[in-house]
């Protein structure tokens, strides 16, 4: 069995090849999802993998190491927002 590790840029990036779009992702806690809304009040954050990214690296206890990411066909062959 082979491991492999992606970072949400990447995973936008794939997403956009598959002709999805990256809609957000999923919380365990309230309080991830309170500080990500303090830190990006544009809600368009929320739908790119690169402000999520920047989140995940300010802080790291997140995700715990597993994301649960949401995603659709992408309307008009557009993906969101990076």
């Amino acid at each position: 069995m082979e491991e492999h590790r992606f970072t949400l840029p990447r995973i936008g990036t794939m997403l956009d090849a598959c002709g999805l779009e990256f809609l957000g992702l999923e919380l365990e806690r309230p309080l991830d999802r309170t500080r990500f809304a303090a830190e990006h009040p544009d809600l368009a954050a929320a739908r790119s993998p690169a402000a999520w990214h920047g989140f995940e690296t300010r802080h790291p206890d997140t995700f715990g190491g597993t994301y649960r990411i949401w995603a659709r066909q992408a309307r008009s062959g557009r993906a969101g927002p990076r």
